[in-house]
């Protein structure tokens, strides 16, 4: 005779209020859902309701991530020579100077700051 498992009370209760969905899908599509949530930061159930117009995404979660991965990519820090500490490029005096720098040291277009001559080897 098989033993059943016990299930407290607050357990059935829980389960009965919140039923399990369960589908088959592509392991393409698999992944591709995978990846949207933990870019988006959210749980399945979020993007099901999201998808019947239930929820709105967290657009305060979406901020931050999208500014953190702004801020990692295009971030610019030096270490200043007296004290060695990393100052972060802010403010627009700053940035001005580190727009003329990068000027002064021929940064540019690709096209633009090419020699002519090599141009025409190719």
């Amino acid at each position: 005779m098989r033993k059943e498992n016990h299930r407290p009370p607050s357990r059935i209760k829980y389960e009965k209020a919140h039923p399990t969905i369960s589908a088959r899908v592509s392991q393409e599509l698999y992944e591709e859902i995978k990846a949207f949530l933990a870019t988006t930061n959210q749980s399945l159930a979020d993007l099901l309701l999201i998808a019947l117009g239930k929820h709105k995404p967290d657009v305060d979660k979406a901020f931050e991530a999208g500014s953190e991965i702004a801020t990692q990519m295009y971030r610019i820090v030096f270490k200043c020579p007296g004290c060695g500490e990393e100052i972060e490029v802010m403010g627009e005096q700053i940035l001005r100077s580190a727009g003329m720098i990068l000027s002064e040291s021929g940064w540019g277009h690709i096209k633009c700051t090419q020699n002519p001559l090599e141009e025409q080897d190719e």
